[in-house]
């Protein structure tokens, strides 16, 4: 009888990608701030901007 010659997988080890949450530093902060102001700010703007819009008529 033939003796078996599969390959045998070798066994490498799994990357774990590195993230950091960009909450736990300065910088991160600062830039979820500015989104969030700018999100808002232009609701207000677009709400205003509609508001005028209609009462001109």
């Amino acid at each position: 009888m033939p003796t078996s010659k599969k390959r045998i997988k070798k066994n490498y080890e799994e990357a774990v990608p590195i993230t950091k949450n960009p909450l736990k530093t300065k910088f991160g902060k600062v830039m979820v701030l500015i989104l969030v102001l700018g999100f808002v700010l232009s609701g207000v703007v677009g709400l205003i901007y509609t508001l005028v819009q209609a009462l001109k008529m």
